[in-house]
């Protein structure tokens, strides 16, 4: 048998006991838990809006409609700014070489170092930009339409 105590939402002490004698059999104190431990207790439960109670979950629920909204208006913003029929693709690529080399060095370094705090997101960037490339080179390639006369 095994209970969580959650008196206090930043700690989480257990105890197991054998059902048979009811002795403790053996015991996790949250205090002796390392630190990491700690963070990542701390981080489940804020996400899933238990850590602080009915300010935790109000709080998720806005992040969530922000999150909603964001992709709303990012889908938005595309729309009204996508490229005519027939146009050359916008990719990533055009947008970096408009950059100054300084403020490409700055780039490389956070995407890299996001790249290894978050190796899921890291990958997902890596591709991402691999696709934009090959978009950006396949677009400098075709041939062109001359304009109408």
């Amino acid at each position: 048998m095994r209970e969580y105590d959650r008196s206090w939402p930043t700690q989480v002490d257990t105890i197991a006991i054998d059902p048979r004698s009811m002795q403790v059999t053996s015991r996790a104190d949250f205090a002796g838990f390392p630190l990491i431990a700690k963070l990542i207790r701390w981080g489940i439960d804020m996400h899933m809006g238990i850590l602080f109670g009915v300010a935790n979950q109000i709080l998720m629920a806005a992040v969530g409609l922000g999150l909603v909204g964001a992709v709303v208006y990012g889908y938005r913003i595309w729309w009204q700014n996508r490229p005519a029929p027939g146009a050359l693709p916008r990719t990533l690529v055009q947008s970096w070489l408009r950059l100054s080399v300084p403020l490409r060095i700055v780039v490389a370094l956070v995407a890299a170092g996001l790249g290894w705090a978050l190796p899921v997101a890291g990958v997902s960037l890596a591709a991402f930009l691999a696709v934009d490339i090959l978009r950006w080179r396949l677009a400098r390639s075709a041939p062109r339409p001359l304009p109408a006369e």
